[in-house]
């Protein structure tokens, strides 16, 4: 009787094999796939998110550097030839410009407008930043 139930149990046994099918296992691999590649993907959009941030700061800090400048500096030296350049701080291809003229104040002539625009490429195309400020000298 205990050979009998043993082939009974060893036949019971091989009957309910508890493994997953090669289908289950191919599809656990693709749900996996997609799961991954979204993260994936957001990391990139996050690296371009974190460079493009990076590269706003620096071209505020260009420019508020240039306003303080200007700030500084007496008419003559305001009204004459401003340089244009490429910061090394930002990626290549920049420019930093820089504009400055007297206001359209008819009751003073000591009021001036400076303009700072930084462009850089980014991506496909390019991004450009414009700050501007009013300036006062006395004499």
């Amino acid at each position: 009787m205990s050979g009998s139930l043993s082939r009974q149990l060893s036949r019971s046994l091989r009957a309910n094999h508890s493994g997953y099918t090669l289908v289950e296992v191919l599809v656990a691999v693709i749900v996996l796939s997609i799961a991954l590649l979204a993260v994936l993907s957001a990391i990139s959009v996050s690296s371009d998110t974190q460079t493009r941030a990076a590269n706003m700061a620096m071209a505020h800090d260009i420019a508020v550097t240039h306003m303080e400048d200007c700030r500084s500096m007496t008419e003559a030296a305001i009204l004459g030839a401003l340089p244009n350049y490429s910061s090394p701080d930002l990626p290549p291809g920049n420019s930093v410009t820089v504009t400055a003229s007297r206001y359209a104040n008819p009751g003073s002539t000591h009021m001036f407008q400076a303009t700072v625009t930084i462009t850089w490429p980014e991506g496909r195309g390019s991004r450009s930043v414009t700050y501007g400020t009013l300036l006062f000298k006395s004499t």
